[in-house]
């Protein structure tokens, strides 16, 4: 599984409830999928990257005591 969608649908998929699946009782499913797809704002989700340390560190500069 790579995304959530297909976490998701395997969960609906495979789970039973009284012999019936919860994709089979449940079919807007895919549709509430689709529309959260939709309406994701990617610019807004969480970039790893920017929490990413640089490749070449500088080191810090020491502080001076002197009064």
């Amino acid at each position: 599984m790579q995304t959530d969608e297909d976490i998701i649908l395997f969960i609906s998929n495979n789970t039973f409830v009284d012999g019936v699946s919860l994709s089979e009782t449940y079919p807007q499913i895919s549709d509430w999928i689709t529309e959260m797809k939709n309406s994701a704002n990617f610019e807004e989700m969480f970039n790893f990257d920017a929490i990413r340390a640089p490749e070449t560190p500088e080191m810090p500069q020491p502080i001076s005591m002197q009064a």
